[in-house]
């Protein structure tokens, strides 16, 4: 049987929250007290409200990318996971545990996937940061600042998801079959 090489995934994008002139996007309370902090020393201004609404945005949406990137490279090592348990099954000689194996792989690839898509369609539902003057002046001191562009997944996760089910489960049924045939001659 070959080692499992699974390993930690390659995606190492920060997606850590980010502030801009001291808002935070993800904590209302800070944000509002900040809000009156520089309105009553007269540096703040209407201009505020879309910088925390900007951040708010952007601190909302910048992480699904990065998460369905993440879990489609854990779909694909489960995918691989699949066929290489299935080539172990060759040369086993504990079949019934190398089998087991890879009725357990096929499970775990079945949850990857599903996973996956539920990523993929929030990482689609990424549809804008900034729709007026003020929130679209925010967006690019943000994106001025080094940040990453959020834009929306493109392709179709539900579609693309059932594709690799039924490939998976097409597959796993003629295997079983194979299986089946073989443990019917070892039985005699």
């Amino acid at each position: 049987m070959t080692t499992d090489t699974a390993t930690i995934s390659p995606i190492t994008q920060d997606v850590s929250p980010i502030t801009l002139d001291g808002f935070t996007g993800t904590d209302r309370t800070a944000d509002a007290q900040h809000l009156y902090h520089r309105a009553g020393t007269g540096v703040g201004g209407v201009d505020d409200l879309a910088t925390i609404d900007v951040l708010t945005r952007y601190n909302t949406l910048h992480p699904r990318p990065a998460a369905e990137l993440h879990a489609r490279h854990e779909r694909d090592q489960a995918l691989r996971l699949v066929e290489e348990r299935w080539e172990d099954l060759t040369t086993a000689e504990a079949w019934l545990a190398a089998h087991h194996t890879y009725v357990v792989a096929v499970a775990d690839a079945r949850i990857c996937i599903d996973i996956w898509r539920d990523r993929a369609d929030a990482a689609a539902a990424v549809r804008y940061i900034a729709d007026g003057p003020a929130e679209i002046a925010a967006y690019e001191r943000i994106l001025d600042a080094g940040h990453p562009d959020v834009v929306p997944l493109v392709g179709d996760g539900e579609e693309t998801a059932e594709i690799l089910l039924a490939n998976l489960e097409q597959a796993h049924r003629y295997r079983s079959r194979l299986a089946a045939d073989t443990l019917a001659v070892a039985a005699g």
